[in-house]
Order: C-alpha cells, then structure tokens, then sequence
C-alpha cells in the first residue's frame, strides 16, 4: 500500500478529519520533495526534519496530525489567496496550493531567508505559490 494512503487510513482510524480535497491533495504533493532526510518519521505521524542549521538546530515539516488539523479547520477554498507564516520547507504550501487550486494563490513568509530560498526551490513547479 502507498505509504501515504496507509498514513491517511491510520489518521482517520485515530480520528482526525480528512476530507476528500485534503487526501487528494495530501495524495497529490509528495513529502520526500521537501526533505533529502528519510521520510519514515512523517509516514509514522512525527515530525520531518528538512533542514539542518549549521548552529545545530533543524527546521522541521509538522507531523501529519497536525497539518490535517490545521487545514482541514481552515476551510479553504478553491481561489482564495492564503499567507502562511512559516515554511515548514514548502510542503504546507505545496498542500495549501492544491487546496485553492490555480485560481487562488499562497503567500509564504518565514523570518529565516534560509528557509525561505530552500522553500521556494522545492516549490518551483507551483505558479500560485510565492
């Protein structure tokens, strides 16, 4: 079974909501395009480390649950335009530019500029997404 279906499956099985536009596009956006590190984490519902700083701390995509929390309770909308405060290395607004699909548009804005360029490089392929 793909490793994001069966994640999707153990989510809902531990009831946390996702409806049919987030599995799409939780489906659609592919993890292992925001971190060179071992996915296995976030396939077992933990956080995915994307970057490492060279002071020795690490930038982080948030664990499953949590994204499917958070957007799912946003309640977006196909064109809407959304600001996302924080990067988590592109992924949620890889997420967030399926859910408003290519009429709407997703702003990121992070305090690292670290982060940010390594974002927008894993987010080359989405127009909507700057």
């Amino acid at each position: 079974m793909d490793p994001m279906l069966a994640l999707i499956e153990r989510l809902r099985n531990a009831s946390v909501d996702i409806d049919e536009r987030l599995e799409a596009a939780m489906m659609e956006v592919d993890v292992r395009n925001f971190s060179d590190l071992d996915p296995t984490p976030f396939f077992h519902d933990r956080p995915l480390v994307f970057l490492e700083t060279p002071t020795g701390g690490v930038k982080t995509i948030s664990a499953p649950h949590m994204i499917a929390s958070l957007l799912l309770n946003l309640e977006l909308e196909t064109g809407q335009t959304v600001l996302l405060l924080g990067s988590k290395g592109g992924y949620m607004g890889a997420i967030i530019a399926e859910l408003v699909g290519p009429e709407g548009e997703v702003i990121i804005l992070d305090p690292s500029s670290e982060v940010v360029e390594y974002a927008l490089e894993r987010l080359h392929s989405y127009s909507n997404v700057q």
